[in-house]
């Protein structure tokens, strides 16, 4: 992989930094911008709405990831702006996932079970991450493998789907609001 992008050469470290510091910089970009840009746009962007995205900007990052692969299996030297590519819509989407449903978790919760409910969201988060780490000791095929990464790209992509059906039949509440209607 050439390591060389925009005339700096990456070490290895400072690319694992681009999540962390994507995720800076796009929690206020999005909360600031986008948000308040696609609502003016006339969109009604719920949060199930934008879980919903998140996950389907997660399904392109491994598809990104299963693309790049096959170049490499080609015998292609790739540029570590493939990657980079990757991160970026990988943070996308966890910004939309992990931010939107922590917020839906608290908001959807009435008073007293406001801790429970969000146990539960940080108990699956730890569950999808088990199920992931049980998945990759399955020999379906190789890991790290253009198989392996459009496996999850179809995955995250059926989950996705699977997720707006059922969030069609989700009443949405708002315990955010005192007994006299005013917010908490």
């Amino acid at each position: 992989m050439d390591l060389n992008f925009m005339g700096v050469d990456w070490n290895e470290s400072q690319v694992q930094a681009i999540n962390p510091i994507l995720i800076l910089v796009l929690i206020p970009l999005f909360t600031l911008y986008i948000y308040p840009l696609i609502d003016r746009l006339g969109f009604k962007f719920t949060s199930l709405r934008k879980i919903f995205v998140g996950m389907l900007f997660a399904s392109v990052s491994y598809g990104i990831v299963a693309y790049s692969q096959s170049l490499i299996e080609a015998g292609e030297k790739i540029t570590i702006a493939w990657q980079l590519l990757a991160y970026l819509f990988i943070t996308i989407g966890e910004v939309f996932v992990s931010v939107t449903g922590l917020e839906f978790a608290y908001t959807q919760a009435p008073k007293n079970m406001k801790s429970t409910v969000m146990s539960f969201w940080l108990l699956t988060v730890f569950l999808g991450n088990l199920i992931a780490a049980q998945l990759s000791h399955v020999s379906w095929f190789e890991t790290a493998s253009t198989s392996y990464f459009l496996f999850y790209a179809f995955l995250m992509f059926t989950v996705a789907i699977v997720f707006l059906f059922l969030s069609k039949f989700y009443t949405v509440m708002n315990y955010m609001l005192d007994e006299k209607g005013a917010k908490l």
